[in-house]
């Protein structure tokens, strides 16, 4: 098995939740309220796509398939890099968590 598929199994099967209070578009930016700073974050358009992206469904794996269609001049590695950042600091800011409560 090669590092990409391991790296694949892993993480893109993970399924993140929005745990944020609501989100809205705000221009070119996203805002949603924290649960666990219990206060507004703002979110570049990118953060605020994979919060909208995110449901009881979708894995990191559809979520990157979605960023593709949106994002179709960059490239899917360097979008599969943001993607698992970007959930990352969603879930230390508090609006994202890969665990089911």
């Amino acid at each position: 098995m090669s590092i990409n598929e391991t790296v694949y199994r892993v993480i893109f099967t993970r399924k993140p939740y929005f745990i944020g209070s609501g989100i809205r578009k705000e221009g070119d930016f996203y805002l949603c309220k924290s649960i666990i700073k219990s206060e507004i974050i703002s979110l570049n358009s990118l953060a605020g796509e994979i919060c909208l992206l995110c449901d009881e469904n979708r894995t990191i794996g559809d979520i990157h398939k979605g960023l593709i269609k949106i994002y179709e001049d960059v490239d899917s590695d360097k979008i599969a890099f943001d993607l698992c950042i970007y959930v990352s600091k969603l879930e230390r800011i508090g609006v994202l968590t890969t665990y089911k409560y």
